[in-house]
């Protein structure tokens, strides 16, 4: 029963869960995992490398040497349970536009939510504070089963 499974990466981990849940979507699980939480994350590392490495930004040289893809933008769209974005505005590692893209092509989820913080790549959860832990929180109890005799404790 996925009905308590929440799938969540942050930067290269959400490319991880981001191809976790779509790879799910294609099994037809009857009992999914209730939901995702991506949290700085980008669209493909061909364009994350072209961000962070602008003399390195030419087609021929990602194509021959980039081994990994992770085109999370070509497989967020697969996923249908509810998702939850949560960004960086100063993100230094990862533009603050690569998770706002990524919002937008998650056309079919049941439910999506985008929030924003004046963070960095590894400080959001210190510079979100009670905020951003609040979001995570409700995100995660509105979309989780609560099972009989569960005491309502959340992960």
């Amino acid at each position: 029963d996925g009905s308590k499974i929440v799938i969540c990466g942050r930067s290269l981990g959400g490319a991880v869960a981001i191809h976790v849940a779509a790879q799910l979507e294609t099994m037809k699980l009857e009992h999914p995992p209730s939901c995702v939480i991506i949290e700085n994350s980008f669209t493909s590392i061909s364009d994350l490398v072209g961000f962070l490495f602008p003399y390195l930004n030419i087609p021929f040289f990602k194509e021959q040497f980039l081994r990994l893809r992770w085109k999370s933008i070509d497989h967020v769209g697969k996923i249908t349970v509810p998702m939850l974005f949560l960004a960086s505005v100063h993100d230094e590692i990862v533009p603050f536009q690569h998770m706002k893209q990524l919002h937008e092509a998650a056309t079919s989820a049941r439910a999506k939510q985008f929030h924003q913080f004046d963070a960095m790549h590894n400080d959001i959860w210190v510079k979100g504070g009670r905020r951003y832990w609040e979001h995570k929180r409700t995100f995660i109890q509105a979309n989780t089963k609560k099972r009989e005799g569960d005491n309502g404790e959340t992960c």
